[in-house]
């Protein structure tokens, strides 16, 4: 250690990156694979689905712009549109354990010791 310089230890999660001037800047580092957080997850599927939807806006204007023989393709894409933008919406965060899903079914109806429902019938 030399005299009047301190050194210190940086987190292994950041790393040091060289700017203008010399100063020293601090970025990230993944050091995972982790999924994306369900917020960033949801927004990004949001933000397909409004997009596929501004594009059937687009077709449905485009019927009042393009000559006649061109109305079928605007049509067809008017029609894809929306079921693509469901699809992109509806898909996400799946990859879930089978067995999460047959415990969360087994605990819906509570059962006594001898497996029969704990009410009458």
């Amino acid at each position: 250690m030399t005299r009047g310089r301190r050194e210190t230890a940086e987190p292994t999660a950041y790393a040091s990156a060289r700017v203008r001037g010399g100063a020293h800047r601090r970025r990230n580092i993944a050091i995972t694979d982790a999924a994306p957080s369900l917020t960033d997850d949801v927004a990004g599927r949001m933000r397909r689905y409004w997009l596929l939807m501004g594009l059937r806006v687009l077709f449905l204007l485009l019927l009042f712009v393009v000559p006649r023989q061109w109305w079928w393709l605007c049509i067809l894409g008017a029609l894809v549109a929306p079921l693509l933008a469901v699809m992109v919406a509806n898909s996400g965060r799946e990859g879930g354990s089978p067995a999460a899903g047959r415990e969360a079914s087994s605990t819906s109806t509570p059962r006594c010791a001898s497996g029969s429902p704990s009410w009458p019938a």
